[in-house]
């Protein structure tokens, strides 16, 4: 209880009854999705039982069909959370409250209906506007009675306490959802109450809407029928919208999920509109909404783009099945699915354990890590109320070598080599200048087909603190001593000066060659996927920009053929320089022979217009490189949830109207040669994974076409 309450913002019963039923079941993935499933099975009976007891048989046996098949029930049926469960007890609170109703001092009933409701209570917080409701409408019908008073005392201080108990976490609890307008809160409600999470945008509304409608129809036909009680089935569904929307004030707290309690009771009231259609109408309209489950649940099933979890059983056999020993695998998010899946040999670690955390400890924390093992595995995830700006993939970036990246539905995976790593496979240096170490080398490629780049990696230490940031030169020659590439800069692509070296802390630096030396360089160069940003102020011809990683330039055939050979003659001449106190710099050796002339570059394709197409969470760039000019741009909301596009460059900053699933706007934008910041501005969705970057290359057309 005491971790439950530490780490989880919602109530505990869930997990307690997921640790019991997995002593009884095993640690099975099949066997701990039984129980909410168990649950979701359960709310078929009780929804057609409370629609039976308040608009007769007619309005049971629709409910029952309609829950059977309603796409927001299988969603949360195949979802290890609470979801099922606290729906499937709001609707057992309901009946109970209606079986008390009838007989308000059978102490028995009132009995269960107390169990019940604490159980509910206890699932989820979104239980307690109906629980108020409950007793709103008990005290309109009936006499208040010690038995009823002693049944409120136990609800509600069970509850209050444990709010108190769990106040500070949810007092940090920076959401799960969005900030929508309250109009376009109502329509996603009444989307999610009709087809759930997996309704195609073209008919999704609409099905919503009509679903609205049987709604309001039935709860005219409920409250004739039943009278008062029929307010706990049609007063819950507009309460709980209205009170998630007013909670999503303060933050991104609208989630549909979170409605879910009252889904059970929006199904009564639709099946009860139904009913009251008659036999001409009414079969039509079932086989309509019949019709909107089916294709909801194959979107569900068949389309990858409506998936509701991320891949993380395949992130994790792809990590246990690369990771050694000697590897790590670090979690930025206490997302327990992984852990769950993976059986891999190296140990994983939650970074940060907790939060708030300071930054310097976690540094230190970080740098003691990867001085222990030759490799660091990173499940990187944005959470607004966990690592929300991605220190710990930054701080990696910085101090280790980006190997390789890969991603699957909704997660991504990034493989890092450390120092120590490094310097297993290095060439030794053992060279020193103004007290910084330079232990080892190691280049990567070692072949260089055209076009291509060359990363020189090195690992230094400092004997004692350096006051100085120095450049690193790196100079490529070829097989006749003839210059073919150079590099300066500092270390670790301008993220890391020499003077922030630590004393006796091992450190890691990349440099990278520039081809056509003796000469400008063109500015027609195309970016590596994964670049890293150069500072403001650098602004030298040829400099490729993108989103991380290596900073890279096309080679020309003859200068790749000749770094190719080079790795056998002579790779660098390393010079440290310093940048407050200029030293002179080595003399350049003449070329042997006039430099090759190099192969014209691929022009790029001026497209007719640019795409953007914005999804649940990322970006999409169609064509993914263009060169400079000023293009028409399409962005279109090809999700499910209202977005925008805000796009920052060297001109400055754009932002689009907010767009619903399936809205577009067409933009006219200049593009100059730059790198380019998109994202979506929309509540957190930018935490969420919804930022791209963009380079464009080359100079801006002439005005008359030249």
């Amino acid at each position: 209880m005491a971790a439950i309450a530490g780490n989880e913002p919602h109530p505990p019963l869930f997990y307690l009854l997921a640790k019991l039923w997995q002593l009884l079941a095993g640690e099975r993935e099949v066997a701990f999705r039984l129980l909410p499933l168990a649950f979701s099975v359960l709310a078929v009976p009780l929804g057609s039982r409370v629609a039976h007891q308040l608009a007769g048989p007619a309005s049971g046996l629709l409910t029952a069909l309609l829950l059977a098949v309603h796409p927001w029930q299988v969603w949360h049926a195949q979802d290890a959370r609470m979801y099922s469960q606290a729906a499937t007890l709001g609707l057992a609170t309901i009946l109970a409250a209606l079986r008390l109703d009838e007989q308000p001092t059978n102490g028995r009933r009132l009995l269960g209906f107390t169990v019940v409701a604490l159980l509910a209570a206890l699932s989820h917080y979104t239980v307690l506007p109906l629980l108020a409701l409950v007793s709103g409408v008990w005290l309109l019908r009936h006499r208040l009675s010690r038995r009823w008073l002693a049944s409120q005392a136990v609800l509600w201080g069970t509850s209050g306490g444990w709010l108190l108990v769990n106040a500070p976490l949810l007092g940090r609890y920076s959401g799960n959802g969005d900030q929508p307008p309250f109009l376009e809160a109502v329509r996603r409600a009444a989307v999610a109450f009709a087809s759930g999470r997996s309704g195609a945008p073209e008919w999704a509304t609409l099905a919503g809407v009509v679903g609205l409608l049987l709604g309001l129809l039935g709860a005219i036909v409920l409250v004739r029928r039943a009278g008062l009680p029929a307010l706990l089935v049609v007063g819950v569904v507009p309460l709980t919208v209205i009170l998630e929307w007013a909670a999503s004030l303060r933050g991104p707290l609208f989630n549909e999920s979170y409605l879910l309690i009252a889904g059970g009771p929006a199904v009564v009231m639709v099946a009860s509109g139904i009913a009251r259609l008659g036999r001409w109408l009414g079969p039509p309209v079932l086989a309509g909404c019949l019709a909107v489950a089916l294709l909801a649940l194959s979107n569900y099933w068949f389309d990858p783009a409506y998936a509701k979890a991320a891949d993380w059983r395949s992130e994790a056999r792809a990590v246990a099945q690369g990771a050694r020993p000697t590897d790590l695998v670090i979690l930025n998010y206490p997302d327990p699915t992984f852990e769950f899946y993976y059986r891999g040999a190296a140990p994983v670690r939650l970074l940060p354990a907790n939060v708030p955390f300071r930054r310097e400890a976690l540094s230190r924390e970080l740098a003691e890590l990867t001085a222990r093992y030759d490799r660091v595995w990173l499940v990187p995830v944005r959470a607004a109320n966990w690592d929300s700006d991605g220190f710990v993939e930054r701080w990696l970036d910085v101090h280790t070598r980006l190997v390789a990246t890969a991603s699957w539905t909704q997660v991504r995976l990034v493989l890092y080599e450390t120092a120590r790593g490094v310097l297993a496979r290095a060439r030794p240096l053992a060279a020193t200048f103004d007290h910084v170490l330079l232990h080892a080398a190691a280049l990567e490629p070692t072949s260089c087909p055209a076009p291509c780049s060359l990363t020189l990696h090195l690992i230094w230490s400092a004997r004692q603190p350096v006051a100085t940031s120095y450049k690193v030169f790196v100079h490529a020659l070829d097989e006749q001593g003839s210059l073919v590439a150079q590099s300066d800069a500092v270390p670790a692509d301008w993220q890391r000066p020499t003077h922030e070296l630590a004393t006796r802390r091992t450190g890691a630096g990349r440099a990278h060659t520039r081809p056509a030396p003796l000469r400008s360089l063109s500015s027609d160069c195309r970016a590596v996927p994964g670049t890293a940003r150069p500072p403001p102020d650098d602004h030298r011809p040829g400099c490729c920009r993108g989103r991380r990683g290596e900073r890279a330039l096309k080679l020309a055939p003859p200068l790749a053929r000749g770094l190719s050979r080079m790795i056998r003659v002579a790779l660098a001449v390393v010079v440290l320089l310093s940048a407050c106190a200029p030293r002179a710099s080595p003399s350049l050796p003449p070329p042997a022979s006039p430099p090759a002339t190099p192969s014209p570059a691929p022009v790029l394709a001026r497209p007719t217009v640019v795409r953007i197409e914005l999804y649940e969470w990322s970006i999409s760039i169609e064509p993914s490189e263009f060169p400079a000019g000023r293009y028409p741009v399409e962005v279109v909301n090809a999700g499910q949830r209202v977005h925008s596009l805000a796009v920052s460059g060297p001109d400055g900053e754009v932002e689009t109207r907010r767009l619903r699933a399936g809205g577009s706007e067409l933009l006219t934008l200049e593009f100059r040669p730059g790198e380019y910041l998109l994202w979506c501005p929309v509540g957190d969705h930018r935490d969420y994974g919804m930022v791209a970057y963009l380079t464009v290359v080359g100079e801006l057309p002439h005005p008359n076409g030249g």
